[in-house]
């Protein structure tokens, strides 16, 4: 992630529904340490959510979490013309 904003992206951190305290605090403290418009925090939602947020236009995907939404993720139409990684 530090990478990336100091390349000049922007990034999109999505907590998973079992680290709920660290995205809750990560999200209260982001705002006084970095510009919101470069980091968005979202620690609600799940693989529904998750469908809907990668239909947005993205240059490139990191998604480290179940194989299952991986599994999403690689299947929505245009994803495979992305750069993609998928860890678990």
């Amino acid at each position: 992630m530090i990478g990336a904003i100091a390349a000049g992206n922007t990034v999109f951190v999505k907590f998973s529904r079992h680290t709920q305290t660290t995205g809750e605090t990560f999200a209260k403290l982001l705002p006084q340490y970095m510009d919101t418009r470069a980091v968005a925090v979202e620690n609600e939602g799940g693989a529904r959510f998750i469908t809907k947020l990668i239909e947005s236009q993205w240059d490139y995907i990191f998604f480290t979490g179940s194989v299952s939404v991986g599994t999403i993720i690689y299947q929505v139409p245009g994803i495979k013309l992305l750069l993609v990684m998928l860890l678990r």
